[in-house]
């Protein structure tokens, strides 16, 4: 069933659905959610408009980041290394049905699920790691997510709860 969701525009997420979630799922390394067509899931067909995954993840604070934000990021000190946050790792919209959901309505998803976590044990921040493309960090952008710092090939980007 995982089969029939298809993203072209970037091969990991799709590949991610396909292979990887269901191992992730049992390894408890992160929940993949799908969202469905309603209607058609009442008439027995699976249409998957789009998925995603959150997982926690500890971040590695660079040295480029700034006291006030690595405070913010902790809480407590400004001289940290390292803090835990809640990670939106794969966020996509099927090819076939991208016309059907917008891709702000899968955040407001993903933010539904954080939300809960949120309540039940606290946190900080939310974190999404996306390539260094206009485009993608605009949509974070409106969002509300800010640029927090580029380890590696992936931007780093927060939102803070």
């Amino acid at each position: 069933m995982l089969s029939n969701f298809y993203c072209t525009k970037d091969e990991d997420v799709q590949s991610f659905l396909r292979e990887r979630a269901v191992i992730y799922e049992r390894k408890h390394k992160a929940r993949t959610y799908l969202i469905v067509n309603s209607e058609e899931l009442e008439a027995g067909t699976l249409q998957i408009l789009a998925y995603f995954s959150v997982a926690l993840k500890v971040i590695q604070i660079a040295d480029t980041v700034t006291r006030s934000k690595a405070k913010k990021l902790d809480g407590l000190y400004s001289n940290i290394e390292q803090t835990p946050g809640y990670l939106i790792g794969q966020l996509a919209k099927n090819d076939v049905y991208a016309s059907q959901i917008k891709g702000n309505e899968v955040l407001d998803y993903a933010f539904d699920v954080i939300d809960k976590a949120f309540s039940a044990v606290g946190g900080r921040f939310v974190l999404v790691e996306c390539a260094d493309n206009v485009k993608l960090k605009s949509f974070y952008d409106n969002y509300g997510f800010q640029h927090l710092q580029q380890p590696d090939e992936l931007v780093q980007l927060v939102r803070f709860l």
